[in-house]
C-alpha cells in the first residue's frame, strides 16, 4: 500500500512539475494558475520524501536488520519510541494531523494575495529571503508529512524491539555454545594429556577397553548358541558373563550421568558485555561455527562398553570434573571398569587447580573474537584451547604408574581369559559332538532299522565336525563291518526276495557325505565304491522247487 502511495505522489509530482512548465512556455508565470502549481509541487514533494524516508526505513528494518548492530537497532527503536511518545502526548491521529497539513497546503495558497496588501519595504524583505521563506516552509510540510506518515507505521518500532530481542537471545546462546565448547575442549585435551603421561602399557590397555568389550559380547553370543545347538555348559565362561553381566548392569545406571550434569555456567562466570556493536549475521555465522568446532568432540573419550546388539554405550567427560562428581559418579564406573581409576585419579587432581582458572579469563574475549568475526572462529577456538590446556610435563607419581601397571597387567589378563574361554566353549563342543557321535556310531549295530537310519542321519549333519577319531572308527567299519540286517522284499512265484544291508552301508554313507577335513578324497571315493556294495539282494526258492 505504502509503495502505491509513493508511487501515486511520485506521478503527481511529475504531472505537476509538467503543467508549470508548459506554464512557464507560454508566460504565464504572474497567474494564479502557475502559482498553484508550484504551491502543490513544493507540498508533494516533501511528502514524497517524508514518505522515501519511511519506506526505505521500513525495508531496512524488514530486510537488512540482521546486518545493523544491536547498536544501530537500539538507536532507530529509540527515535522511534521517542516520536511515538511526542504524538501520544500531543494527543495526534492521523485525521488531526492531516487536518493540519491540509490548513498549511491552503495557507500557503493565500499568501500571493496577502503579500499585494503589503508595504514595498515588507515585500522587498519577502523578496531577499524568499530562497530561505520557501526551504523553510517545505521543511515544515517534510516535518507534518513524516508525522502524518508515522501514525502510519506504529508497528514498526515493535518490529525492532523483535529484531533487538533475537540479537540478544542469539548472543546470549553464543556465549552459552562458546562456554560449553571451550570446557569440553579443555577437559577433552586434558584428559588426552594425562593419558599419554601415563606408561605406555597402561595406555594400550586403557584403548584396549572397547576391544574387551566388543569381544566378552562375541563370546556370550558364542556361548549361547553353543548351549542351544549342543546343549553344553562352561563353568569358565559363566565366571566371565557374569563378571560382564555385572559391569553392563553398573553402566546402564551411570549412562547419561556422566553427560554434563551441570552447565558451564558453573565453570566460567564472567559477566559478559552487551553486544552493542554486533550484528545478527555475525551472531549466527559464529555460531554456526562453533557447532562445527564442537561436533569434532562428538566422538566420547571413554568408550566403556558395547552391547551385543551393537547399541554403544560410552560416555563424554563431564565439563565439571571435580572430586565430588567422581565420587558419585565414576566411583560406580570405576568398580566396573577398575582400570579407568589411576588415570581419573590424576585427571581430577589437576583439571580443578590448572583450567578452571585459565578458561574463565579467556571466554569472554573468545567470544568477543568470535562475534565480531576477526579471523577464523575454528582457529579462535583451537588457539583458545591450546593456550588453556598446556601439555603435561610433569611425572607420574611412583604409586600411581605402580597401579596403571597393575591393572593394566589385569586388562592383559581379561582379554586372555576371554581367549581361552572361548577355546574352553569350543573344547566343551568338540567334547560333547564326539559323545554324541559315539552314541550315533553305536547305533548303527542297532538291530532296529529306524534307529540306525536316524543314527547315520545324524552322523552326516556332524559335517565338518566329525573329528579324525571318528572318522577313522568309520573307515575301520566300513572296511571290516560283519554285522548285516536282511528285510523282506515281496514274493515271486515260488520264491521270496530279501535285502541284505551291511554295516558298512552305514559307516560308508556318512563318510561320502560328510565334508569332515579328516576325510581324503581317496577315502571319499572309497566310500562311494563301499556305498554301493554295501546293500544286496538275494532270493529264496520254497523248499521242494527247483
Amino acid at each position: 500500500m505504502n509503495w502505491w502511495l509513493f508511487l501515486g505522489a511520485t506521478v503527481a509530482t511529475g504531472i505537476i512539475w509538467f503543467i508549470k512548465r508548459a506554464l512557464r512556455s507560454r508566460g504565464k508565470t504572474k497567474s494564479f494558475g502557475y502559482f498553484f502549481v508550484m504551491t502543490s509541487a513544493e507540498v508533494i514533494m516533501a511528502f514524497d520524501l517524508a514518505l522515501l524516508f519511511w519506506i526505505v526505513l521500513w525495508v531496512l528494518v524488514q530486510t537488512a536488520w540482521h546486518v545493523l548492530t544491536l547498536n544501530h537497532l537500539i538507536t532507530i527503536e529509540t527515535y522511534l519510541s521517542t516520536f511515538r511518545n511526542i504524538l501520544d502526548q500531543l494527543r495526534l491521529d492521523a485525521s488531526k494531523v492531516f487536518i493540519g497539513l491540509l490548513i498549511i497546503y491552503l495557507l500557503s495558497l493565500v499568501k500571493q494575495p496577502l503579500i499585494k496588501r503589503l508595504t514595498p519595504a515588507l515585500i522587498a524583505i519577502l523578496d531577499k529571503y524568499h530562497r530561505t521563506f520557501k526551504l523553510a516552509y517545505m521543511l515544515i510540510v517534510f516535518i507534518t508529512s513524516l508525522t502524518l506518515l508515522g501514525t502510519q507505521f506504529g508497528g514498526l518500532s515493535n518490529e525492532i524491539k523483535l529484531h533487538i530481542k533475537v540479537v540478544r537471545n542469539g548472543y546470549a546462546s553464543l556465549c552459552q555454545e562458546t562456554k560449553e565448547t571451550l570446557s569440553d575442549a579443555a577437559v577433552r585435551t586434558s584428559y588426552i594429556n594425562t593419558l599419554n603421561a601415563m606408561p605406555p602399557q597402561y595406555v594400550a590397555a586403557v584403548r584396549a577397553l572397547p576391544k574387551l568389550t566388543t569381544d566378552t559380547g562375541a563370546l556370550k553370543q558364542y556361548y549361547e548358541n553353543a548351549k542351544k545347538e549342543h546343549a553344553v555348559r562352561s563353568t569358565k565362561v559363566d565366571v566371565i558373563l557374569h563378571k560382564f553381566e555385572r559391569k553392563k548392569e553398573i553402566l546402564s545406571k551411570v549412562a547419561g550421568t556422566l553427560e554434563a550434569t551441570k552447565s558451564a555456567n558453573d565453570w566460567v562466570a564472567p559477566e559478559l558485555s552487551s553486544p552493542e556493536k554486533i550484528s545478527h549475521k555475525k551472531i549466527e555465522t559464529a555460531r554456526t561455527a562453533v557447532a562445527r568446532y564442537r561436533s569434532r568432540l562428538s566422538q566420547p573419550l571413554l568408550e566403556i562398553f558395547t552391547t551385543e546388539e551393537g547399541r554403544r554405550l560410552s560416555h563424554q567427560l563431564p565439563r565439571v570434573f571435580t572430586y565430588s562428581v567422581k565420587t558419585r559418579l565414576f566411583s560406580e564406573l570405576v568398580k566396573a571398569d577398575p582400570i579407568l581409576g589411576p588415570v581419573i585419579d590424576m585427571f581430577v587432581d589437576s583439571i580443578d587447580q590448572k583450567i578452571k582458572s585459565k578458561l574463565e579469563s579467556v571466554v569472554e574475549p573468545t567470544i568477543k573474537a568470535l562475534a565480531s568475526g576477526t579471523g577464523n572462529a575454528e582457529t579462535v577456538l583451537t588457539n583458545t584451547v591450546n593456550d588453556v590446556v598446556v601439555p603435561s610435563q610433569s611425572l607420574v607419581p611412583a604409586t600411581t604408574k605402580q597401579a596403571a601397571m597393575k591393572v593394566a597387567d589385569n586388562m592383559d589378563n581379561d582379554l586372555r581369559a576371554v581367549v581361552n574361554a572361548k577355546a574352553d566353549v569350543d573344547k566343551v563342543i568338540e567334547e560333547s559332538i564326539n559323545s554324541k557321535a559315539h552314541t550315533h556310531i553305536t547305533q548303527l549295530y542297532n538291530n532296529k532299522e529306524n534307529i540306525r537310519e536316524q543314527a547315520c542321519d545324524k552322523l552326516c549333519k556332524l559335517g565338518n565336525k566329525l573329528s579324525k577319531q571318528k572318522v577313522t572308527k568309520l573307515t575301520e567299519i566300513m572296511r571290516n563291518g560283519q554285522e548285516s540286517w536282511p528285510k523282506f522284499l515281496y514274493r515271486e512265484h515260488h520264491c521270496e526276495w530279501y535285502e541284505d544291508t551291511s554295516v558298512k552301508y552305514y559307516a560308508a554313507r556318512v563318510v561320502s557325505a560328510s565334508n569332515s577335513p579328516a576325510i581324503s578324497p581317496a577315502l571319499r571315493t572309497e566310500a562311494e565304491r563301499w556305498l554301493s556294495e554295501g546293500k544286496t539282494r538275494r532270493k529264496v526258492t520254497d523248499p521242494g522247487w527247483v
